[in-house]
């Protein structure tokens, strides 16, 4: 009887572009998509309780997210983690999210292994090598089953670690030390995600191979250091200062030495 009393009767209905527009007694309109109108049994002075119409407001907003999510990821592929969390910030419930998921795997909208595959593909072309591509897949959620399967072309990887050292012999060479030059491509080629395997391939290639006039390096660098900090190397601890200075940045002592002397 109270349902009765709170509810509504159906006045007339019509259809306007891909929606069904509902208009009750009261003169209030209700929108629904086809997809809701058609799940339920609604005509002409029918009248619908509180119970139908919550249901049907759930039916139309789990039909709204379900098209939203269809048309992010008709533009950009998503992992189900994210689709996860984008419907959490609509406040769509743990339920229906689930049902949603479901709905997109199943049609084929969702899939996680190719998600993987994809940016697997994507990012080792952008210079990131295995351990860091395995990571942020991780980070967006794909489970390590799916990680475990993914394969990298090793010679593919080597050709990327070899042209990303050589692209940052030129940002070192001009003002450090062979030993810090090298020691910067390592940590750079580390934190990109190859390999130490590989890592240290590519060191010991471009390590001969490396074109380094130290001396004039380091002689430009001491000049350039002492006029900066205006120190007077005659001044107690200044000549150490120096020294200790171009030690931590790899020059070997005798010829920071033989350097200070001549400048």
């Amino acid at each position: 009887m109270e349902e009765e009393t709170c509810g509504k009767t159906i006045k007339k209905i019509k259809y306007v572009k891909k929606n069904a527009v509902i208009t009750f007694t009261d003169e209030e309109e209700l929108t629904l998509s086809i997809n809701t109108f058609a799940h339920f049994y609604l005509y002409e002075n029918k009248t619908l309780t509180r119970t139908e119409l919550e249901d049907i407001a759930r039916i139309e907003n789990l039909d709204k997210s379900k098209s939203y999510c269809v048309n992010i990821l008709s533009k950009k592929v998503y992992t189900e983690k994210e689709i996860r969390q984008k419907l959490s910030a609509r406040n769509v419930n743990y339920i229906d999210v689930n049902e949603i998921i479901n709905y997109l795997i199943d049609n084929h909208f969702l899939n996680d292994s190719r998600y993987a595959n994809i940016y697997a593909e994507e990012y080792l072309r952008k210079g990131y090598g295995e351990n860091k591509i395995k990571n942020s897949l991780e980070d967006r959620g794909i489970n390590e089953d799916i990680i475990s399967t993914l394969s990298f072309d090793k010679k593919i990887e080597e050709e990327q670690a070899l042209k990303l050292a050589t692209s940052a012999i030129k940002k070192y060479v001009k003002n450090k030390s062979k030993k810090e030059t090298l020691n910067n491509i390592e940590k750079t080629l580390l934190s990109r995600g190859y390999p130490a395997n590989i890592v240290y391939k590519t060191i010991n290639i471009i390590e001969s191979d490396m074109p380094h006039d130290e001396e004039t390096i380091l002689k430009a660098q001491i000049e350039k250091y002492i006029k900066a900090r205006h120190l007077d190397l005659g001044e107690k601890g200044n000549l150490d200062k120096v020294i200790r200075h171009f030690l931590s940045k790899g020059f070997k002592y005798e010829d920071i030495k033989k350097n200070i002397k001549e400048d």
